[in-house]
């Protein structure tokens, strides 16, 4: 990947992503991983707030946006995305799904205890 020109990469996955194959949610991730790994987070942010507009409610997006924020460093926020995946859940098994991976998150990663 060293010979590769990495700004006409994300050029192109940019067209791709909001003109093409706004509908697809793999090229979406794979737009957010290859900027993340650019130190691009803001780049990385915007491709996944694209597709969670066109389609919200997908799981591996809100994972990656709480991985994201948690790689950052930014511990509260990714905190607040799962929770909020919590409240927006409105079936019984996906609100499971997500509270279990917010107390683990909380456990685990934050070790915050008391808000487990």
């Amino acid at each position: 990947m060293s010979n590769i020109d990495k700004e006409e990469t994300s050029k192109i996955y940019r067209r791709a992503c909001t003109i093409h194959l706004v509908k697809k949610p793999q090229i979406h991730l794979n737009w957010a991983a290859f900027e993340e790994r650019r130190e691009r987070l803001e780049v990385a942010r915007e491709a996944l707030d694209h597709i969670d507009r066109g389609m919200p409610g997908l799981i591996a997006i809100t994972l990656r946006r709480a991985g994201i924020e948690r790689r950052s460093g930014n511990m509260a926020e990714g905190g607040n995305i799962l929770k909020k995946a919590v409240e927006d859940s409105s079936e019984k098994e996906t609100r499971g799904f997500w509270a279990v991976k917010y107390v683990n998150y909380l456990l685990y990663l934050v070790k915050d205890f008391r808000s487990s």
